[in-house]
């Protein structure tokens, strides 16, 4: 029997809290079946010597790089389609296109 699980996003309960000393708790309630789906996740992926709340940790930091990467790219295609224009405005646009960051990897 195959159990299928639908993210919702928009109907999350998400909560940011600004902290002392610069620091931020971020609160994420998910329903009953999404939580099962991320304890099962967790479960099959998590290395046994590493804590449930780093391995979360390192999950979200991980979705937070993913984002920079599909930004970076999206930002290289942007610069990329709209040269004139941007010159035009100011912007060093051989700079952005000529930008290699080691730890993004863009597919032509």
């Amino acid at each position: 029997m195959k159990e299928e699980i639908t993210f919702k996003p928009d109907e999350w309960n998400f909560k940011v809290t600004d902290r002392s000393r610069g620091r931020m708790k971020i609160q994420i309630k998910l329903s009953r079946e999404e939580s099962e789906a991320f304890k099962n996740f967790t479960e099959t992926i998590k290395p046994p010597d590493t804590d449930f709340d780093i391995f979360a940790k390192s999950v979200f930091f991980m979705g937070v790089e993913y984002m920079n990467i599909k930004l970076a790219s999206a930002v290289r295609e942007y610069t990329k389609s709209h040269k004139e224009e941007l010159a035009a405005s100011g912007v060093d646009v051989e700079r952005i296109l000529d930008y290699k960051d080691p730890n993004i990897e863009i597919v032509e």
